[in-house]
């Protein structure tokens, strides 16, 4: 009896906490929690039937039929909560299917360049980018010699990190075309690097400012999906989603806003303060 009150307590904080479940949208998260609540399933259904025998069977702790109702029933709840969550979790899975095929073809619509709408004059969000790479990066209209058109490598002979600072040396000096090229040849070079995600948030960010919004969304979105959990992971998802929006795919854009949300909630909240208003300017829900 004491092992089967264990068993329905454990069920009944499972129950407790199911709205908060039903409202995550992280799949793993509720797949580890259903497989528990499972667990204790057939720990229930070992205790309360006898071999595979459907009639229930009442052991010494059911003295009474009332006391095998009753367990029958909350037998009959946790079968239920465990089809709730299994639906839960298959409809989460097939969301995240669907975002990653609509995010797989326009990445590939993007690398081959298809017609998208016209986007008009770039607005930007925000005139500085402030940089994890130290200081502040503004975004300027270019008016200084370009290193564009220099034959072969770009970056210079060093390590891993001199390479970077160069390239990000010329970001700094709003040399758009050259840091483009760094950048480029940087993750080239060093694709495990982890700067990766780094350096393709900035090589996004050279292409965003000139209005190269295909270019800029495939770095953003491969520089997450190098770094999902790197120091640009969230600034990788925002700027996608501001280029999706400039690109006029709002869907993509507001699906990419609520990744962001769900999977940075403790972001720097000018950050999120930025994707909430761009995500109220996309017309997101």
């Amino acid at each position: 009896m004491r092992k089967l009150s264990v068993l329905l307590l454990t069920s009944a904080c499972l129950f407790v906490s199911a709205p908060a479940l039903a409202q995550s949208t992280d799949v793993q998260s509720l797949a580890h929690e259903m497989e528990r609540l499972r667990n204790d399933l057939v720990d229930l259904q070992r205790f309360v039937y006898a071999g595979e025998g459907e009639a229930l069977v009442v052991s010494p702790g059911l003295e009474s039929s009332q006391d095998a109702a009753q367990f029958q029933l909350s037998l009959q709840q946790v079968e239920e909560r465990v089809r709730l969550l299994t639906g839960r979790v298959e409809e989460l899975e097939y969301q995240q299917r669907q975002l990653l095929a609509r995010m797989d073809t326009l990445i590939a619509d993007l690398e081959r360049g298809a017609a998208v709408p016209s986007t008009g004059e770039l607005v930007m969000s925000e005139d500085t980018v402030t940089a994890d790479d130290g200081g502040a990066v503004d975004i300027v209209p270019n008016t200084t010699e370009t290193t564009a058109g220099v034959a072969g490598a770009i970056l210079p002979p060093g390590s891993e990190m001199d390479q970077y600072n160069f390239a990000f040396s010329l970001l700094r000096k709003a040399d758009y075309e050259g840091a483009q090229m760094a950048f480029d040849e940087f993750i080239t070079l060093h694709p495990d690097s982890e700067l990766t995600g780094n350096a393709y948030y900035w090589l996004g960010s050279t292409h965003f400012v000139r209005d190269q919004y295909r270019d800029a969304a495939v770095a953003f979105l491969k520089g997450y999906q190098e770094g999902p959990t790197g120091p640009k992971a969230a600034d990788n998802l925002l700027k996608l989603g501001v280029t999706l929006s400039r690109l006029g795919k709002p869907d993509e854009a507001c699906a990419t806003f609520k990744e962001l949300s769900n999977k940075f909630p403790e972001a720097a909240q000018i950050l999120l303060d930025e994707a909430s208003d761009e995500a109220a300017s996309a017309g997101c829900s």
